[in-house]
């Protein structure tokens, strides 16, 4: 489970760190390496599967219904723009330019568990999400941080 969230700077190649907390739940293949995907993500950020989860996320696109045009578009997206994305010897991984500047993610990433998948937001847009979950719970009662609420 990739849980917390920090941020790292992205080199002038788009390469940008995967914190070691994330690289130890990334498998390794048979020769060592490790990849993950990299697609395009929901409300301006990136989505990291591990390649695991990402045919675990396959197989539940491929329980929805083909007839409905939502659907289409939204597996188009998934898999026409899905990128394999392996890990450097530094736990680095590239971003491609296309995905940078549709996330807006310039010199600095925040890197963001997010249970089941890794997400990469632009560090000012992520300043923005945590801000609003101070003010609104979702009615899920809970605090910022987690508290229980009374």
């Amino acid at each position: 489970m990739f849980l917390n969230n920090s941020t790292h700077t992205v080199d002038k190649n788009g390469r940008t760190f995967l914190p070691k907390r994330f690289q130890k739940r990334i498998p390794r293949d048979d020769q060592g390496g490790q990849s993950v995907v990299l697609t395009p993500g929901f409300d301006g950020c990136l989505f990291i599967f591990t390649m695991e989860q990402y045919a675990k996320e396959v197989e539940d696109q491929h329980k929805s219904v083909f007839a409905d045009p939502g659907v289409r578009r939204r597996q188009r997206k998934f898999f026409g723009m899905a990128h394999e994305a392996p890990l450097d010897s530094s736990g680095r991984i590239m971003i491609p330019e296309k995905f940078r500047k549709g996330a807006n993610i310039t010199k600095e990433v925040t890197v963001v568990g997010a249970g089941t998948r890794i997400e990469l937001w632009n560090p000012d847009l992520w300043a923005k999400i945590e801000a609003e979950a101070e003010q609104d719970d979702d009615g899920l009662g809970f605090g910022f941080g987690g508290e229980a609420q009374g």
